[in-house]
């Protein structure tokens, strides 16, 4: 049951207000710095079960000629040229550490 039901069946008109709190709490939670993570993560999964990740960048590019008002949208997401080119410099990486026979493992600090 929603917070403005709840209060609302106790009399209480929130105006949807309780709703729109937990609506800004997860664009909170799930921020562009989030969405680049998942970004450099994924590539990383993709390497690893031996797809071709070369193009990957090129569907940003692709994204961006398709739907060009996405090239600026960046609330919650990174707009399409930032994603596009932290994909190229993220395949770059991938590509020097299976050059240099490393473990194809993300670059990530862990959590506090």
């Amino acid at each position: 049951m929603s917070g403005d039901v709840l209060a609302q069946s106790q009399g209480f008109d929130t105006g949807g207000k309780i709703g729109q709190l937990g609506a800004n709490q997860a664009l909170l939670k799930y921020s562009a710095s989030f969405e680049n993570e998942a970004d450099y993560v994924g590539l990383y999964i993709l390497a690893r079960a031996g797809y071709n990740i070369d193009d990957a960048p090129g569907f940003w590019r692709s994204m961006s000629l398709q739907v060009p008002q996405a090239i600026y949208a960046s609330s919650t997401h990174p707009n399409n040229p930032t994603r596009t080119i932290a994909m190229q410099k993220t395949v770059a990486e991938i590509h020097a550490k299976e050059q240099a026979h490393q473990p194809l493992l993300p670059n990530i600090a862990p959590r506090k």
